[in-house]
């Protein structure tokens, strides 16, 4: 190889890293690709499980349907966060329907890791646009995780709670929230932010 050829492979290599991966997943695909736009993911867990801050990764139009939470528990950085965010214009969908606790039993304690549909714990530095979660035990559980930023989400027919946020948060900012249908237990919460105090966070 020329040296020449070698210093573009090493540049192309650390603006990589730099800027990051961008990664795709269909709902439309039945076996999981590498991730690329033409052979995107099925799973939006396969997609986060290969993420590396920083790291877009975008859902392409349609129902997701995951069988299992889909669990975020890592973290980027300030300046390199993970993004998931609906690709282009295209409506995502991400239904819970065939969650484990969806719906629960009566009086039953829903295991805290299979609460939300996105089941967001310990993960710091992530921002979600322009998603729709419906039919899970919870839309979107969000605990001790901060520097978050949500916008544009839509929490509707979830079993419990639409939208939570709770424990050791700080610094998230949520824009656009609309969180309807919440449905079986008493009270139901379309929101709930159950922290006593959110240093820094916008709602």
């Amino acid at each position: 190889m020329s040296p020449y050829l070698r210093v573009l492979v090493q540049v192309s290599s650390l603006l990589a890293v730099a800027f990051g991966a961008t990664l795709y997943v269909s709902p439309s695909d039945s076996s999981s690709g590498s991730g690329t736009i033409d052979k995107p993911f099925n799973s939006i867990q396969a997609a986060v499980n290969a993420a590396t801050a920083p790291s877009t990764i975008y859902l392409r139009g349609g129902t997701h349907s995951p069988t299992t939470n889909i669990q975020i528990t890592k973290s980027g950085k300030a300046g390199q966060p993970f993004v998931i965010s609906a690709y282009q214009s295209e409506k995502v969908v991400i239904d819970g329907e065939a969650l484990p606790g969806t719906p629960s039993a009566l009086n039953a304690d829903l295991p805290n890791t299979q609460r939300g549909i996105f089941h967001i714990e310990k993960a710091n530095f992530w921002e979600f646009y322009n998603l729709e979660f419906k039919n899970g035990p919870y839309g979107v559980y969000h605990r001790d995780s901060s520097n978050n930023h949500y916008k544009n989400i839509i929490t509707r027919d979830n079993y419990e709670t639409g939208f939570q946020i709770q424990g050791a948060s700080s610094n998230n900012t949520v824009l656009y929230l609309d969180s309807y249908g919440t449905c079986l237990v008493w009270p139901p919460h379309g929101v709930a932010i159950r922290v006593p105090f959110c240093p820094g966070s916008v709602r």
